[in-house]
Order: C-alpha cells, then sequence, then structure tokens
C-alpha cells in the first residue's frame, strides 16, 4: 500500500504547518492543491517540496469541492497513491492511545478493542488478532490500513473519529464529536460541490484514530458555502442533505426565517432510511433549537407534531441513543410549557424523563455530539427542574454532580 495525504488548501497559514507535522509521519506522500492563496501558504509548503515524497500543486478554483479534491486524488494516483486521507488544513492527528496507555500495550490493545466498533449494517469491524500488528506499532494509521486492505480487498472507506471546536450561543468554546470518512481506496471519489462526501456504498471501517478540528471557530466561509449550496440545490430541489446544509448554514448566519424554510424543506423531503444518518438527526436537532429560539405558537404545535411521529417503533429506536436530540427535547419542553403554563404543567415530568435518559446513555464511547449532553450539562438542567418544581435537596445534588464533571 502507498498511502497519500491529500488536500486542496487556500489562505490556511495559520494551521498548515501544523496539521502536516502530525500527520506526515504516517503517510508515504503529500499532495497539496492550491486554488489561490494570498497569504504565504503557497510559499509556507513549497518549503517541504526538498523532500522527495512531497508535491505542491497549483489549480484553479472551479467552485466545486469535489472537483477540487478529486483532482489531487489523481495526481496522488498518477505518482503511484494506492490510498488516501483527504484532509482539510483546520484537521490534527493525535495520537489519544498514546497518552491514555503511556506505553502499555496492554492498556493500548483496551483502548483499540473499545473504539473498534461489531458489525452494524454495512459497518465491518476488525477482531482482536487482527488488531495485533497495528497495535504493536502504536496504531500507526498505515499499519491500520494494512490490515483492513487484507481482510476486506481493494475497495473501503474508513472513518475516523473526530473532536470538532466550536463557538456556543454565550461565546464559550465547545466541543462535538464526530465521524468523518475520509480515508480510502485509490479509485473513489468525492461527490457535492460543498460539504462533499465520498461516493461509495461498499464497505465501511471506523478506526481507533482521532483529529482535532478547530475550522468552526473561524467565521466567514457560510456566505461563500451558501452560494455554492444554492447554486447546487437548483440541479436537485427536492435533496434533504442540501436543504439541511443551506438551513445550518442559515441558521449560523442568523438568518432565522430562511433557515425555518430550508428546514421545513429538509423535513419534507427526508428519506426513511436517512433517519439513521448523521445529517438526519443532526438535521432534526438543530429544527429544534430553531423553533426554540423563534419561540411561535404554531411551530411549537408543528414541532410537537413531529416529536410525536419521532417516537413511534421504528424512529423511535433511531433516536433512542441520541443524547443530543433528548438533550433538545428536554429543553423543548421547558419552553414549550412556559409557553402555557397554566395548560402544558401536565408536561412538567417529560423534562425530568427527557435528562435522565440523556444521563442513561452517558458520555463513554459516544460517536457523535456534543460533549456535555451525557452528562453536566444534563445534570445542570435537572437541578433547575428540581428547583422549580421545589425539591431542593435533588437540586442541590444535581448541581453538585455538574460542578464534578
Amino acid at each position: 500500500m502507498k498511502l497519500s495525504l491529500t488536500m486542496i488548501i487556500k489562505n490556511e497559514s495559520r494551521c498548515i504547518e501544523r496539521c502536516l507535522k502530525a500527520i506526515i509521519p504516517y503517510v508515504d506522500m503529500v499532495v497539496l492543491c492550491d486554488t489561490g492563496s494570498t497569504d504565504g501558504t503557497l510559499e509556507i509548503c513549497k518549503a517541504w517540496e526538498d523532500r522527495k515524497f512531497f508535491h505542491v500543486f497549483s489549480i484553479p478554483w472551479e467552485k466545486d469541492f469535489s472537483k477540487a479534491r478529486n483532482h489531487a486524488l489523481e495526481l496522488a494516483e498518477n505518482l503511484g497513491a494506492t490510498a488516501h486521507i483527504a484532509l482539510d488544513a483546520d484537521e490534527e492527528f493525535v495520537e489519544e492511545s498514546d497518552k491514555k496507555s503511556k506505553g502499555n500495550r496492554s492498556t493500548e490493545k483496551k483502548y483499540v478493542e473499545k473504539f473498534v466498533q461489531k458489525r452494524e449494517g454495512n459497518v465491518l469491524h476488525l477482531t482482536k488478532d487482527e488488531l495485533e500488528t497495528s497495535i504493536a506499532t502504536n496504531l500507526k494509521i498505515k499499519n491500520l490500513l494494512e490490515t483492513v486492505n487484507k481482510k476486506y480487498g481493494k475497495n473501503w472507506v474508513c472513518a475516523f473519529r473526530e473532536r470538532n471546536f466550536f463557538y456556543s450561543e454565550e461565546g464559550k468554546i465547545e466541543e462535538a464529536i464526530s465521524e468523518e470518512q475520509k480515508i480510502f481506496t485509490k479509485g473513489l471519489r468525492f461527490s457535492g460541490k460543498v460539504h462533499e462526501q465520498v461516493d461509495f456504498h461498499g464497505p465501511r471501517l471506523r478506526l481507533p484514530i482521532t483529529f482535532l478540528h478547530d475550522g468552526y471557530l473561524m467565521k466567514g466561509k457560510g456566505n461563500r458555502n451558501l452560494e455554492l449550496l444554492e447554486e447546487e440545490l437548483k440541479q436537485n430541489p427536492e435533496d434533504a442533505y442540501l436543504h439541511y446544509q443551506i438551513a445550518t448554514t442559515l441558521q449560523k448566519e442568523k438568518e432565522k426565517d430562511r433557515a425555518l424554510y430550508s428546514f421545513q424543506k429538509f423535513l419534507e423531503y427526508l428519506p426513511e432510511e436517512d433517519l439513521e444518518t448523521p445529517y438526519g438527526k443532526e438535521g432534526i436537532i438543530q429544527y429544534l433549537y430553531l423553533v426554540m429560539d423563534l419561540n411561535r405558537e404554531e411551530l411549537y404545535q408543528e414541532a410537537m407534531d413531529l416529536i410525536y411521529t419521532l417516537g413511534q417503533d421504528g424512529r423511535k429506536k433511531v433516536m433512542e441513543q441520541s443524547a443530543d436530540y433528548h438533550f433538545a427535547l428536554g429543553l423543548f419542553y421547558m419552553k414549550y410549557i412556559a409557553k402555557e403554563p397554566e395548560s402544558r404543567l401536565s408536561l412538567l415530568p417529560a423534562i425530568e424523563k427527557q435528562f435522565l435518559h440523556c444521563l442513561s446513555i452517558g458520555e463513554e464511547n459516544r460517536k457523535e455530539g456534543t460533549v456535555g449532553t451525557a452528562s453536566y450539562k444534563a445534570h445542570h438542567n435537572l437541578s433547575l427542574y428540581y428547583e422549580f418544581i421545589g425539591d431542593k435537596e435533588k437540586a442541590k445534588k444535581e448541581l453538585e454532580e455538574a460542578r464534578k464533571q
């Protein structure tokens, strides 16, 4: 296997060197495609070109992220790459296993087994024995991929765990966990002008490796992305994923009424099977937050209909393990009851139920979601709930639990 790091870059002088230094020890070649940097990014990258494995190209920007990424992939494959890690400059590889195991191979093995999931639908897994080689070399990415390649052949996509940092409404830096499917074999390509994804329907494997991502802390990308998304939507007007991306972009830009329209279209076109996808669940959660933000009675009723539908048998199972969804529901019931307390006080126990459910899920082993919704944030809101109903002892206990975490 010849593993390439492929990236498209523009004005990334803030973080490009950090990204490269963290990942270069684990790849065979680097292919960077600059689409018009003016901040010294290209000069930083070209300083690395004395290494034979390091290649920098300048390519035109054609308002299509997939097209640019696929150009980089083709260049890498022409140079002999048989597998790729496609990163953004604001992502950084971290060896969390080393920090936790401190060189203890037995502890590290438990760490690996904890993260490698068993088969779920079309998600594959590696056995304990098949992890031995990778563990022996401290989870170096290429060794993991060699193991994957031997077992599953030449076509697969791997996901890594990503810790995303963002600003809350209060301006505090918070963290959300996601899975990014950006490691894959030769021949596969991206689709989608914005928020591009690998176009593949075969085996997908979750790898026990972690990246940090701080791009959401930067401002100024919303309007650029919105223009490209709306252009793509003209070609695919019933694409739920595009409506979701437009809605969340508008929500971040504080264009609430436009965001509402796009969320409603997202819900209208969301296929039943896509409810299980990260975008399906996150779209519903963000829609609920927007309803709370707009605080209109007719929207609360619309949302209550959706919550009822999601509580039915098949859909209930999908949402059951989403702490973020149940956390949003707890907040939703708080605001819904406050809107007309005299007629809705009977719903008060629903608040407690949702936050307790969040705690039953817990933070450990979460594959996605905002850090805290299954721990200290749920405890904090339970404290507020118990304070409201007059149970001061429980309120104090929950507040203490929130502060501990």
